[in-house]
């Protein structure tokens, strides 16, 4: 009886020093992602963009600038960094976050001058940057708003943020006013992420995007022709590559896509385990 007593006591013991480990989430405010943005490094649109979410992603607020244009945020990955005010909807007062002076210093020294874009009309401002894209807003006659990057070496759509918007605009509709060419290139890929375009390559056929490197793994979407996947990976034989469409991950053979040889082997090794299920 004694020796129950004692295991008892014991679990007790242990259950209440787990219990008094247990780590308390830092304080905060959760939020809602109003449209997709850019993560940035401090509270500044020239600073370091450190990632990117989507409209209905969900973060916690931890502080807000001394300008109260901006919010310090921490993603459900751990990612950390700074969201405009007007990309978030706050479930809590924003009164009640402590003010936040950034670590992150923006140097200019051999940066390129900022480059800015003025409307020439009203501007369809889109998600991403193809005329048929969803339209998310517009830039009125006049109005100006910062260019952060373009969507290829010939500038066809610029990457556009002003206080409250965040998306694509063709280069014909705008005036430019510093040296666009200066921008960095990058391409949406096919989830929330800005890639540089080599990362994406262009299917020759219908294609069947696979749970596993294998012919008779089951199909996850048909990737119709002329349509542009982003590489992610490959396997060891290089014939079959790992790569993103429309917010899906899985395999495709190597032969129904625009990648030569040396780029395919280039790209990191993936493991069939980690592919999604079916």
């Amino acid at each position: 009886m004694k020796r129950i007593l004692i295991a008892v006591l014991t679990g007790l013991t242990l259950a209440a020093d787990a219990s008094a480990q247990t780590v308390t989430p830092p304080p905060g405010i959760p939020a809602t992602l109003a449209q997709t943005s850019n993560v940035r490094a401090a509270p500044d649109t020239r600073a370091e963009i450190v990632g990117r979410l989507a409209a209905g992603d969900e973060v916690t607020v931890t502080g807000r600038s001394r300008d109260d244009r901006w919010y310090r945020v921490v993603g459900t990955d751990s990612m950390q960094g700074w969201l405009p005010i007007f990309s978030l909807t706050l479930a809590g007062d924003p009164g009640d976050l402590p003010l936040i002076e950034s670590s992150s210093a923006i140097n200019p020294v051999g940066t390129p001058a900022p480059v800015f874009v003025s409307a020439v009309g009203r501007v369809n401002v889109r998600q991403e940057p193809y005329i048929a894209d969803n339209v998310i807003g517009q830039l009125d006659p006049q109005q100006q708003a910062r260019a952060t990057a373009r969507s290829s070496q010939e500038n066809d759509w610029l990457l556009i943020e002003t206080e409250a918007l965040s998306g694509w605009v063709a280069y014909f509709t705008v005036r430019v006013t510093g040296d666009a060419s200066a921008l960095p290139v990058l391409v949406p890929d096919g989830s929330t992420n800005l890639i540089p375009p080599s990362l994406q390559v262009t299917t020759l056929f219908n294609a069947r995007l696979r749970t596993e490197p294998a012919l008779d793994a089951p199909v996850l979407v048909i990737v119709a022709f002329g349509e542009r996947v982003t590489l992610l990976g490959r396997n060891d034989a290089a014939d079959w590559l790992y790569v993103r469409y429309a917010g899906q991950d899985g395999w495709i053979d190597a032969n129904l896509v625009d990648a030569p040889p040396e780029q395919a082997a280039a790209l990191p090794l993936m493991l069939a385990e980690v592919t999604p299920e079916a």
